[in-house]
């Protein structure tokens, strides 16, 4: 997301897709410990580490842009959707889930901000 982030900050329209697209975002602090949870569990095999909750890349840049104040620079559907992007890339997760604090090591940022 720099692109958004840099036409947010210097208040120039981001030209966007339709945003239709659905992701899985996990905050990186989550990630991290999500990974530091899978050594110190011995958790063995393959581990997915994500949040396996679909956002939208919409969703996802209107939040940002709440961040700034500035939805009002985000055009949707200016941009095509590059044919080579994946309608959804979600993933599901086997990692052994753990308590840290209020909040699940798997969750989303999004929640995790909603339970502050």
């Amino acid at each position: 997301m720099p692109y958004l982030r840099r036409r947010l900050e210097t208040g120039d329209v981001a030209q966007l897709s339709a945003g239709t697209q659905l992701r899985d975002f996990l905050d990186v602090t989550i990630a991290g410990a999500m990974i530091a949870n899978v050594v110190e569990t011995g958790q063995p095999g393959a581990i997915n580490i994500c949040s396996g909750r679909s956002t939208t890349i919409r969703q996802l840049a209107e939040r940002i842009a709440d961040d700034y104040g500035r939805r009002d620079l985000l055009e949707f559907g200016a941009a095509q959707i590059h044919p080579s992007d994946p309608a959804a890339v979600v993933g599901v997760c086997n990692a052994i889930q753990i308590r840290m604090g209020r909040r699940q090591v798997n969750e989303s940022p999004t929640e995790a901000t909603d339970q502050s």
